[in-house]
C-alpha cells in the first residue's frame, strides 16, 4: 500500500499534496490521486490540478490558478484524448503519471522511462515524477500547452500551442517556438508551415521586435547557448521592493497572439501588457480560413461576406475560424455574381496582377475568370487612372509629371534615398529649413517599411527606436515591386509565375501555390485558399 509523508493532509473533498511516495509492493491499481471532481493543490496552494470541461461532454486534467476569481488554464495534459465522463475520470501514479477514463481504459501517461515512486506538485506551477533516488524522470514544464509560466524553457522543439478555440483545449494552428533555422529568435508559425512573426535576431540582450523585453525590472530574461540547436530561453520574475512577485504568464491564444499578462489584485483582471504581432490581429496568418474576411473585430474578427457562409457553423461559433467560408451556392462561378464594395483589402496567399483599366474592365476580366476573387480599384481625382504597388499596405502618393510619359513618385523616390539624394524629395517650398540629418533617417525608414518580404520589414517597436536614432538605419535594398515600375514592366501588369494574357494583363492560372499580396488600386487575385482582411 501507499505510504505518505508527514506534510501531506486529506480531507474528504480534496487532498493537498505535496509529496507522495509509493512503495515497491503496488496493488493493480497504483495510487488515485484524483478521482472525478476532486482536485489537489501545490505546495502553497498557487496552482490547482484536476478535470473540467466546457461542454459537459469532452474532459480534460488541467491545472490553473487557485486563488484567482477568474478561471485561467495554465496547462492541460489529454488534449488529444478527452475524457467523456468526468464523474469516472481516475489520475494515478503506477510508475507513471496516467488517466483512466470511466472503462478503466488508459487515455494519457507520461513518457518516463524509469519508474515513478514520488509526485511533487511545485508551487511555480511544475508537476514533477521522482524516482526512489529522488531524481526526476518527467516534468509538466516539459510539456507545455499554450502558457509559458516563469521557469519553463522554450526551446525549438519545446514550444507553445495554442488552444483551438477559447473553450476547446485541443491542439489548434498556431505555435510559438525557437527559428529552426538558426535558433536564434522566436517565431509564430501556422499550421506547422508559414511563419506570419517573428522577434528578430537576439542581440545578446534582447530580441529587436520585442522592445517590451528592456523592461528588466518586470523580468530576468536568459538565452541560453543562443544559435544553437541546444538553445534554450526562460524567464524569472523579478521581486517588488515588498519580495511580492507578481503573477504573469505569456501564451499564444486561439487567435494566433503571442501576449503577455500579469495579474492586478487592485483591478481583480489581468492586464494586456504584450500582443504580437501587434499592429491588427488581422496579420495573423489564416486566421479566417480560406474566403473568410477579416474584419479585426476584438471578439469575433472573421466574417463571411454576401453570399457565403461558414464552412462549419459550429466551430465558427466556438471561435475557431480557420475552416473558413464557403458559396451559398455549390458552383465555382455563378451567372448573378456580382461585386460588392467592403473597402481596401488584402488578399492573402493568392496571386495579383496589375493593369491600368476603368473599373468597368476590372469587374468584366474578373468575372470571366472562375478563380478570380475580387479586385482592388483606385480612381484618381484628376481622372488618370494609374497604378501604383504599395507593398507594406496603406495608401501613397501619385504625382504627376509635366511630360506626356508616366510617372510615379514612389520608385523615383525610393531610387533617389537609395541613392543618398534625400534633398530632391524634400519638397521644394521649406527651403532648406529643415534637419538633413532626421530627413534622411526618415526616408530610410520609409523604404524598410515597403520591402517586399514581410520578414524584413521593421515592426513599429523598431521603428520608433530607428526615428530616434537609438537604432542605427542601414540603406535598405530597393523594393522588387518598385523596381518593376521604374522599368516600366507595371505598365502592362506585373507577372508572377502564372500565365497571363498579355492583352489585358489579366492572370488566367488556376494554380494555388503562388503566394501574393493585392495592392491598392486594380488588382485581380486568383484565390484558391485565400483570405481577405482590411489594411
Amino acid at each position: 500500500m501507499a505510504k505518505f509523508s508527514t506534510s501531506l493532509s486529506i480531507t474528504l473533498l480534496c487532498v493537498l499534496l505535496v509529496v507522495v511516495e509509493v512503495e515497491s509492493s503496488l496493488d493493480s491499481e497504483g495510487i488515485v490521486l484524483i478521482a472525478g471532481n476532486s482536485t489537489i493543490l501545490s505546495q502553497n496552494n498557487s496552482f490547482e490540478l484536476g478535470f473540467f470541461s466546457y461542454n459537459g461532454e469532452s474532459g480534460y486534467l488541467g491545472m490553473w490558478y487557485a486563488s484567482l476569481p477568474i478561471r485561467t488554464y495554465v496547462w492541460v495534459v489529454n488534449r488529444q484524448n478527452s475524457v467523456k465522463n468526468l464523474t469516472s475520470a481516475k489520475l494515478r501514479l503506477k510508475g507513471q503519471l496516467e488517466i483512466i477514463d470511466s472503462n478503466g481504459i488508459r487515455v494519457w501517461h507520461s513518457e518516463n522511462i524509469e519508474k515513478a515512486t514520488q509526485l511533487k506538485f511545485l508551487d511555480t506551477g511544475n508537476l514533477l515524477l521522482l524516482s526512489d533516488k529522488g531524481d526526476i524522470v518527467w516534468e509538466s514544464f516539459q510539456l507545455p500547452t499554450d502558457t509559458w509560466l516563469p521557469g519553463m524553457k522554450i526551446s525549438g522543439f519545446q514550444f507553445l500551442s495554442s488552444w483551438r478555440s477559447a473553450k476547446d483545449p485541443s491542439p489548434g494552428n498556431y505555435i510559438l517556438r525557437l527559428r529552426q533555422s538558426d535558433f536564434g529568435a522566436f517565431e509564430l508559425v501556422f499550421n506547422n508551415s508559414f511563419t506570419y512573426w517573428s522577434s528578430g535576431k537576439w542581440d545578446g540582450t534582447t530580441f529587436p521586435n520585442v522592445p517590451e523585453m528592456s523592461s528588466s525590472y518586470l523580468y530576468d530574461f536568459k538565452f541560453e547557448n543562443p544559435f544553437n540547436s541546444s538553445a534554450f530561453f526562460i524567464y524569472t520574475e523579478v521581486s517588488s521592493e515588498f519580495n511580492l512577485k507578481p503573477l504573469t504568464r505569456f501564451y499564444v491564444d486561439s487567435y494566433g497572439q503571442f501576449k503577455q499578462y500579469s495579474w492586478s489584485s487592485q483591478n481583480g483582471n489581468w492586464n494586456n501588457y504584450l500582443s504580437q504581432p501587434d499592429a491588427n490581429i488581422c496579420d495573423v496568418y489564416g486566421l479566417c480560413g480560406n474566403l473568410g474576411f477579416c474584419s479585426g473585430s476584438t471578439f469575433k474578427p472573421c466574417e463571411c461576406l454576401t453570399g457565403f457562409h461558414p464552412s462549419d457553423d459550429l466551430a465558427w461559433e466556438s471561435g475557431d475560424f480557420t475552416g473558413g467560408c464557403r458559396r451559398d451556392s455549390q458552383d465555382l462561378c455563378y451567372k448573378n455574381d456580382m461585386f460588392e464594395e467592403i473597402g481596401v483589402v488584402i488578399y492573402d496567399n493568392s496571386s495579383s496582377v496589375i493593369f491600368p483599366a476603368d473599373r468597368n474592365l476590372c469587374e468584366k476580366t474578373c468575372l470571366k475568370n472562375c478563380s478570380c476573387l475580387g479586385l482592388n480599384h483606385d480612381e484618381r481625382s484628376a481622372g488618370r487612372r494609374n497604378v501604383e504597388t504599395q507593398p507594406s499596405g496603406g495608401k501613397g502618393d501619385v504625382k504627376e509629371d509635366t511630360t506626356d510619359e508616366k510617372w510615379f513618385f514612389p520608385p523615383w523616390a525610393a531610387r533617389k534615398i537609395i541613392e543618398g539624394n534625400v534633398a530632391r524629395i524634400v519638397d521644394d517650398r521649406l527651403v532648406g529649413a529643415y534637419d538633413t540629418v532626421e530627413a534622411e533617417r526618415v526616408a530610410l525608414v520609409a523604404v524598410w517599411c515597403i520591402q517586399d518580404e514581410e520578414s524584413t520589414r521593421p515592426t513599429m517597436g523598431t521603428v520608433v527606436k530607428m526615428l530616434e536614432g537609438t537604432v542605427e538605419v542601414t540603406v535598405p535594398p530597393a523594393p522588387q515591386l518598385l523596381q518593376a515600375l521604374v522599368s516600366g514592366d507595371s505598365f502592362h501588369g506585373v507577372r508572377d509565375d502564372t500565365n497571363q494574357d498579355p492583352s489585358t494583363g489579366c492572370n488566367h492560372s488556376d494554380d494555388s501555390n503562388h503566394t501574393a499580396t493585392g495592392v491598392e488600386e486594380i488588382t485581380i487575385s486568383n484565390q484558391i485558399s485565400s483570405r481577405m482582411r482590411r489594411r
